[in-house]
């Protein structure tokens, strides 16, 4: 009787537990986006343009940062190089999609590109897709971004039974080998990276996304404004 008793208790703590972990991810999950991860193929040149920035620092401070004229000095350019070297670029890409046609990453420069890997047998994957395909049938109309979901090492068939099964409008992409996965350092399904205009990364979410979220983050890359 009394083991029956500790069971049940443990078993309303744990319950508890569960509801307030809901409850604080629910309430803060807007905040908890993070900083985008350097892909594999950028991390050494990251560490290489750090040195050189720091080695080129003190030279470049000395000289002022205004000329007479008005124009930005070396000081002022300085920080313009220093903003732009802050970016990390998405690596660009070529793949098939389901009609066999070639698509390339870089063609959507303008547009805000929201990359999502995926796979057919990930739940969370499956979970949040609803709400992609929500969000695309809007993206339709506006035009000033899209959504590419690089469906990783799966068969065109099982792909192509999935969406018909859903009745999923979606641009698949086919990661065959799981060779950009892996460039883009996929730790686990599903992962959104979040692409910015002009090539660099903007954000990326690490696990399953949701309307209300996807939507902050472009109305954020709209206005342009930094990640919190």
């Amino acid at each position: 009787m009394k083991n029956t008793r500790k069971l049940i208790i443990w078993i309303l703590a744990l319950v508890a537990l569960l509801i307030a972990a809901y409850t604080f991810y629910d309430k803060y999950k807007a905040q908890l986006l993070l900083e985008p991860p350097l892909p594999n193929i950028q991390r050494e040149e990251a560490k290489g343009l750090q040195q050189e920035t720091t080695e080129g620092s003190s030279d470049e401070a000395a000289t002022g940062s205004e000329d007479i004229d008005g124009r930005a000095g070396p000081a002022d350019q300085q920080d313009e190089g220093q903003a732009a070297s802050d970016k990390v670029m998405a690596p660009d890409f070529t793949l098939s999609d389901l009609d066999g046609n070639e698509i390339t990453l870089s063609d959507y420069r303008g547009k805000i590109v929201i990359l999502n890997f995926w796979a057919v047998w990930c739940r969370y994957c499956v979970e949040e897709m609803p709400d992609f395909h929500a969000l695309n049938e809007e993206l339709e109309e506006s035009g000033d971004a899209v959504i590419l979901a690089v469906n990783v090492q799966e068969s065109s068939q099982t792909i192509q039974t999935f969406l018909d099964q859903k009745d999923f409008n979606l641009r698949v992409l086919m990661d065959e080998d799981g060779a950009i996965a892996s460039t883009y350092g996929i730790q686990g399904l599903p992962t959104t990276f979040f692409i910015n205009t002009d090539g660099s990364l903007y954000t990326y979410i690490p696990g399953m996304a949701e309307l209300d979220t996807l939507h902050t983050i472009l109305d954020m890359m709209r206005r342009g404004e930094p990640l919190r």
